[in-house]
């Protein structure tokens, strides 16, 4: 399976980072995102990595941990040119007409970049995703939330 396919996590850690934010954390940050029209986002919730799995690896650490894990819309994650992974969104439509390598293309992109060492993913906003992370963490811990991981 494609690492895009899939998160690299279990469903625990998901619906516990989905639990901590409760709603898109990208509202005000991504000018896609559908937080505003709640009868659209559940089946459209998804948890970000704002240190990317191939960073991380990189650099040999894991990334799933709260601060760096954090619930987007899919829009604001991979909706269009301005969400986090353009390139996605890009190579999603490549496959959608046809380029069935799309997103192993992008993938190899990824790791080019990262050779020179370079990020993949647009990083714009990676400080105010990690500093609403970080705040989601500190105060749904102050009520009692618990992080709960796969293993």
């Amino acid at each position: 399976m494609d690492e895009y396919e899939l998160p690299k996590y279990g469903r625990a850690v998901r619906e516990n980072i989905l639990k901590r934010d409760n709603e898109c954390q990208g509202c005000g940050i991504f000018e896609g995102c559908d937080r505003r029209e709640p009868e659209r986002i559940p089946a459209r919730l998804e948890v970000h990595h704002i240190l990317p799995r191939g960073y991380a690896k990189r650099l040999d650490f894991n990334p799933n941990f709260p601060e760096n894990l954090i619930t987007l819309c899919k829009p604001s994650h991979r909706g269009d040119v301005s969400s986090v992974h353009p390139d996605i969104y890009r190579a999603g439509i490549e496959y959608n007409r046809g380029d069935k390598d799309a997103f192993t293309k992008a993938k190899a992109h990824h790791e080019r970049l990262l050779d020179n060492q370079r990020i993949y993913w647009n990083g714009e906003h990676d400080r105010q995703l990690s500093a609403q992370a970080v705040r989601q963490t500190q105060k749904r811990r102050r009520e009692g939330w618990r992080w709960i991981t796969d293993d």
